[in-house]
């Protein structure tokens, strides 16, 4: 049931006590005090729960309260894959902004250590329209097939989303992005042909049509650029206001996932 009809002197004094626990642990960690953020987070969780995506969510990053120690927590678990910020990100109640020179954000997640090559997905909410070849997601890694797991959506008019491939042949997936400003998901369920899958606002866009070969990067995720063997590339200059990572998700729950994030934004009032 949606957590509604109380009000702001309540949430200052109780809201501890009626908030999902998970919600609660975060707000806590990052100091949250604004009433309608505090609102949103809490829906945000019970939705994911009721959408049976929690458990597929390893990392969450809402961006929300406007500092860097805010945006850097993990809403799944506000102990694990902490961001850590560098260069000129930019905070806000619209969630973070990069310079696309030196900003990133390196959440201290490795891959390999906690995903499967064959169930995996990578999200993020895009608020920037521009053209740029800054990757919102991603890690690249050196020799051993030059696997790649990244999000670019909006790479010269283009989204190019790749899982683990050798040759950006089969583990590609790109196309006209439409407009960069979406909620933006790619997820693998299998190395079968067909099972990577991109998403935009919910909205099925392609699969791939090969088997999907190599195996997973070995390097920490970057949000804001590319972890390229250890060292920064392609940053872009977009607004995130939303990232996560984690398994696959499945076919029936894409498009709960995305009204599920949509509802977080638009309470927020930043919904695009």
């Amino acid at each position: 049931m949606p957590f509604i009809g109380v009000g702001v002197g309540f949430l200052n004094t109780k809201f501890g006590s009626s908030l999902d626990p998970d919600a609660n642990s975060f707000i806590t960690a990052a100091g949250i005090t604004d009433p309608t953020e505090i609102l949103a987070i809490n829906q945000l969780v019970i939705d994911l729960k009721a959408y049976s995506l929690w458990d597929n969510l390893y990392a969450i990053y809402p961006f929300v309260g406007g500092t860097s120690n805010s945006n850097s927590y993990n809403l799944k678990d506000v102990l694990a894959f902490q961001i850590t910020w560098y260069g000129g990100v930019t905070y806000s109640s619209n969630g973070v902004i990069f310079n696309g020179i030196n900003s990133y954000g390196d959440t201290g997640y490795d891959e390999r250590n906690y995903e499967i090559s064959s169930d995996t997905h990578r999200s993020v909410y895009d608020r920037s329209t521009s053209a740029d070849f800054g990757a919102q997601i991603g890690c690249q890694d050196s020799g051993g097939a030059n696997q790649r797991h990244v999000i670019y959506t909006n790479y010269s008019g283009s989204y190019y989303m790749d899982c683990y491939d050798a040759l950006d042949n089969y583990g590609r997936l790109t196309g006209a992005n439409g407009g960069s400003d979406a909620f933006w998901l790619h997820s693998r369920s299998s190395s079968a042909a067909g099972a990577f899958k991109a998403y935009k606002n919910g909205v099925f866009l392609q699969q791939s049509t090969q088997p999907v070969y190599g195996t997973q990067p070995h390097l920490l995720t970057y949000i804001g650029g590319l972890n390229a063997s250890g060292v920064l590339s392609q940053v872009t200059t977009h607004n995130l206001a939303f990232a996560s990572m984690g398994a696959s998700i499945p076919d029936n729950l894409v498009d709960d996932y995305y009204l599920a994030v949509q509802t977080f934004q638009t309470t927020l009032g930043r919904e695009v």
